[in-house]
């Protein structure tokens, strides 16, 4: 560790972020070494981050309806028409071009997130 890695703690504390925030962020620039300690030390975070990472928009089933784009499940931010804002059930959907349903998100006309199959370019 150094001066520098000090500073940057200081840097990314400075708007009090959430501990279980921190950690996650901390585990997914660990090297293979430190990664065996945070699943070690944290398995419960190691657990959800990892079943985060694999679910679409980070979205869990348990999260309930929230916004694809903040993670706000009471997002206000803008209208719920807006494509980017509005509220998409966790889990699946269907596909926003042959209406079949998915679990996969991705863009279309560029209006993120929507649901689209795998055929249609939806990315898990």
């Amino acid at each position: 560790m150094s001066l520098y890695d000090y500073r940057m703690s200081l840097e990314l504390s400075k708007d009090d972020p959430p501990f279980y925030a921190l950690i996650m962020a901390a585990m997914r620039k660990a090297d293979t070494d430190n990664t065996q300690k945070f699943m070690y030390m944290w398995p419960e975070v190691w657990g959800e981050l990892s079943r985060r990472y694999h679910a679409p928009g980070g979205i869990l089933p348990e999260d309930g309806p929230v916004c694809t784009c903040c993670g706000n499940p009471e997002c206000e931010d803008c209208p719920s028409e807006c494509p980017v804002h509005r509220l998409l059930p966790p889990g699946s959907g269907p596909c926003a071009i042959c209406q079949t349903e998915t679990t996969y998100m991705g863009t279309f006309n560029d209006n993120p997130p929507v649901w689209l199959c795998p055929v249609h370019g939806g990315k898990s």
